[in-house]
Parts: C-alpha cells; structure tokens; sequence
C-alpha cells in the first residue's frame, strides 16, 4: 500500500465568464472557430518525431502564449499535453497550461489518499472524484487530457478515462484580459508553476471523444484534427527564447515572458 502516499491529483479547471461583455474583441464564429483556419508553421510537423521540451523550475519559469482571439475558446474545448513530474516536486497545484482566473487550466498536485478532479466554474470547487488506484507515477512520461463536450467534462491520462461529470453551461466565454501561459496558472497571473517537464501542448475547440484521445496518445508529436486546433506548441525548437505556435493564429509562446530569469530550459529528453 505505499502507492497511496503517493498519488496524485488531476485537477481540470474551466472557468466560465458571467457576461459577453467581459470577453473584449472575442468575436468568434457561431461554432467557436477561430475565423482564420489553420495552416502548420513547419508543413512537415505532423510527421516530425518528438525530441525535445522545456524543464521548468517549479519556481518562478513559464512560456507567455499571449491573449489572442483564437485562445477565447466558446463552449467545448480540449486540452491537452505531456508532462514529466519528478519526485519532490510537493503538493501544491502544478499547471501544464492555464488562462485562469478567467479561462481554463489543467495540471495536476499531489495529495494522499485519492485522485480529485475537480471543475471550477467560476469561484466554489464543484465536484471531486475518487479513485480506488494511481493512475500514474512520479518521473515518467504521461499523457494528461482535459475535455468538455456536450455538457460532460472528462480527465484522462494515457488515454484512460480517469473521472467524468456533468455541468451546463449557458455559455463558455473566455475574456482575453488574462493570457494563456504553459508552465502557470495564467500570463497574466503567477503561480501554480510546473516543475518537470512539458511537451506537446495542444487546445482544441471542441471535445473530444475516447478514440481520437487514444490515437493521439498513440502518436506523440502529431494532431488529430487541424480544423478545430487551435494552438499547438510542439516545443521542438531546441533552442532559442521562443516555442511556436504551429498553427496560424500566431500563439507563439515567450519564453519567461522575456525575462531571462524566467525561462524554463530546453531538455534533450521527450515522450
């Protein structure tokens, strides 16, 4: 029974924005599309074998994705990304990527006992959901997936239905005034810093279903569906102050904001 001292918690946070007003120049299509499609920075990244990612300090490192309109997600979203917690790296809650208090987060912390996921609508923790096994382990490669579709909220990890919820939203909107960042809870807001590593982090906006989770555990490094992604940070550059955005919307993410201090440092090392 050691494995229950350590467990972890997935946490998958979507927080909705009580009035439209509040969403700025957020004006996307009817479908929550981002307007202007996609096309790949690199055209052959979809067939390019993983290498690289970036190792944060737990501390004060992150990547700034910036606020743009693609980033303001209506309704169904899919979060996703593979992460590296190594041993140590304590309690507190740790995001992969977040547009909080305003958006969206995933990441994960530490607890004994259970696996909580729990959904955050906009100020009073709604659910939690035990389970009876770690669905994971510290110091390994993991898929972590955040999901909204239909009305259901769902986590997996490695492609393993992990909880599912319900909660209804009259709309899902997403203001701009809080930026997306991976490696904290937001480019606007600190805290929640990720230590480990990161790789791979893809939004979609719309759900997805187990089978399309499961092909992109199989394939690391690739992208199911190009006409509702809407960023993707394959963090393969290696080198340099900047992640880029794959797609067209231009989400490149700084490396710690342009502070030098702050930027999390590439790692030869990747699912």
């Amino acid at each position: 029974m050691k494995w229950f001292l350590r467990i972890s918690t997935v946490v998958f946070v979507i927080v909705g924005i009580i009035a439209w007003k509040n969403c700025g120049h957020c004006e996307l299509n009817h479908t929550g599309s981002w307007q202007g499609g996609w096309l790949p920075h690199n055209s052959n990244a979809e067939n390019t074998a993983c290498q690289w990612s970036l190792d944060f300090d737990g501390i004060d490192d992150y990547v700034n994705c910036g606020n743009n309109l693609s980033l303001c997600i209506l309704h169904d979203i899919t979060i996703c990304g593979w992460i590296y917690r190594p041993a140590g790296a304590g309690t507190a809650l740790r995001a992969m990527v977040g547009k909080f208090d305003s958006g969206y987060l995933l990441g994960i912390y530490k607890n004994v006992g259970y696996w909580g996921i729990k959904y955050w609508p906009g100020g009073v923790w709604n659910w939690t959901f035990d389970l009876a096994a770690p669905p994971m382990s510290d110091s390994e490669w993991v898929f972590l997936v955040g999901t909204y579709i239909d009305s259901f909220q769902k986590v997996y990890i490695n492609a393993n239905l992990q909880a599912v919820d319900t909660f209804t939203f009259d709309s899902l909107y997403h203001r701009t005034i809080f930026g997306v960042a991976i490696g904290r809870r937001s480019a606007s807001a600190s805290g929640n810093y990720w230590k480990g590593m990161i790789s791979e982090v893809q939004i979609y906006n719309r759900g997805m279903d187990s089978d399309e989770i499961a092909w992109l555990y199989a394939n690391p490094c690739q992208v199911y569906n190009t006409d509702s992604l809407q960023a993707w940070w394959k963090i393969e550059e290696g080198v340099g102050d900047t992640t880029f955005d794959e797609t067209a919307n231009n989400n490149d993410g700084i490396l710690g904001g342009g502070v030098e201090a702050r930027k999390p440092a590439w790692a030869e090392d990747s699912p």
